[in-house]
């Protein structure tokens, strides 16, 4: 091809700025296309160090480079046509560039996790918003840092439902909530820089855990009531027998065949019944169920990491603190880091 037939491009930039170039690459990208470009975008941005510094920061930059494409190619492979987009483009730099300052292998973790959710969203919408805020947020934190979002997220964001019984309830503490625990700290600091960073804000109002149990997995605290407890109820509503079974607690006893409200709502839709009814049904059964001292006592007992949680959560703005979209996602990623747990962050962020 002559010289005048070859496509020419010419950058010129100034100190702060960034450099994206994909040329005519739009379609068509196999793994080593997207690995050039990546690793041709962070050679052209990161600002010049010297000597040992320089093949430190070239070194790490590879590094995250290679895990992330290795994990697109597992969870989302039709992502690679993203790296000949200028967004995609500046959000992968950012993630090579902050690893490269640092090396920190739960951040590298963490933001290749936030990015290969970035490669699902083709279009401009929040959840793009989000995730690429995210990767310029998650550097700022500590791992005290994470480990506080992904306890608050766990406890006031997420219902388990397979916990039906007590032994799951156990594997629950020990799989989504002992992991993050050690990590954790009560230090004021820790939740004010949360709240500057754009993580959460903290407010006047607080939940306690127990509270938080009670609402999510109340079936699992209940003492048991007597058949005679609800004979009204049965009499005007028969098929009520159809949504309750022995108290997991005393074989002797009833309760609702649910551990959550919502679900016991939702069953009770489908059989006809009316929700005045069901409500008198679950006063009756709340009269019959551990008082909040009770829930922490008996979880105390299932994990002894649940100890160490309440006194953080007690004494820290753990309490107070409301979790934003940016929050939220790090907090996700964070989770699937330490216990694999596979959520679609779409039910938090649409």
């Amino acid at each position: 091809m002559s010289e005048s037939g070859k496509s020419k491009q010419i950058q010129k930039s100034g100190d702060s700025s960034v450099n994206i170039q994909a040329g005519q690459i739009t379609i068509g990208l196999t793994y080593q296309d997207v690995k050039a470009i990546a690793l041709e975008v962070f050679k052209s941005n990161f600002y010049q160090l010297s000597g040992i510094a320089k093949n430190t920061a070239q070194r790490r930059a590879e590094e995250i480079t290679n895990q992330f494409l290795d994990e697109l190619m597992k969870k989302n492979s039709q992502g690679l046509k993203s790296a000949g987009e200028p967004d995609f483009q500046y959000a992968l730099f950012t993630v090579q560039k902050e690893y490269a300052k640092s090396g920190d292998k739960d951040l590298g973790s963490i933001l290749v996790d936030i990015l290969v959710d970035r490669t699902k969203e083709s279009n401009r919408n929040l959840m793009q918003i989000v995730l690429d805020e995210s990767t310029q947020t998650a550097p700022k934190l500590t791992s005290n840092q994470y480990a506080a979002l992904s306890v608050m997220f766990t406890l006031k964001y997420t219902r388990y439902l397979k916990i039906v019984n007590f032994s799951e309830f156990s594997k629950y503490i020990g799989r989504s909530l002992a992991p993050f625990v050690p990590e954790l700290v009560k230090e004021n600091a820790c939740y004010q820089h949360l709240e500057y960073a754009g993580c959460g804000t903290i407010g006047i109002g607080s939940v306690s855990i127990e509270k938080v149990l009670l609402s999510n997995y109340l079936g699992l605290f209940v003492k048991g009531f007597k058949q005679n407890d609800i004979s009204d109820l049965l009499e005007k509503e028969p098929r009520l027998l159809e949504i309750i079974s022995k108290c997991l607690r005393d074989p002797n006893l009833l309760q609702i065949r649910a551990v959550d409200e919502p679900t016991i709502y939702a069953i009770a839709n489908q059989l006809g019944i009316e929700s005045s009814v069901v409500n008198k049904l679950i006063e009756v059964q709340k009269k019959h169920t551990m008082n909040e001292k009770e829930v922490k006592d008996y979880s105390v007992s299932v994990h002894p990491c649940m100890k160490d949680l309440y006194d953080v959560w007690d004494n820290s703005s753990m309490k107070n603190m409301t979790l934003t979209s940016v929050g939220i996602a790090i907090a996700h990623a964070n989770i699937r880091r330490v216990t694999g747990e596979q959520y679609d962050l779409s039910i938090w962020i649409r």
